[in-house]
């Protein structure tokens, strides 16, 4: 007996869809998916709010970006105001160990000149 063969069609298998399917073309072409995009639709009402909305999140950014340059400048100002003091305070501090290395040098000296005159007076005897 000759059975014929016939192919069994494969069951349970999904479509393929390739990401470049026209469903998905679609889909990231909508503007609800792109970022700071509103979507122009509906009502006028909807259009003046969506519009309020984003000057409003213009502004906020805009005053967020001068708070922030305002802060920046302030640390600036402190910054130079600790550089001039710390400068000043530098400046004192070496003028106090110089003259302390002054005072030593100038002690050193008087024991150099001692040290010469006992050396002296040794010699004689």
């Amino acid at each position: 007996m000759n059975r014929s063969r016939s192919i069994s069609p494969i069951r349970n298998k999904s479509p393929v869809r390739l990401n470049n399917s026209p469903s998905r073309l679609v889909k990231l072409k909508t503007p609800s998916l792109i970022p700071n995009v509103p979507v122009r639709s509906g009502s006028p009402e909807r259009r003046l709010k969506i519009d309020q909305m984003e000057q409003d999140r213009k502004r906020l950014l805009t005053e967020d970006n001068n708070s922030l340059l305002d802060k920046k400048k302030s640390k600036l100002v402190k910054f130079d105001d600790t550089i001039e003091s710390n400068t000043e305070e530098s400046e004192n501090t070496l003028g106090l160990i110089l003259d302390t290395l002054k005072n030593i040098q100038s002690k050193l000296d008087n024991l150099n000149n001692r040290m010469k005159l006992i050396e002296e007076k040794l010699e004689k005897r």
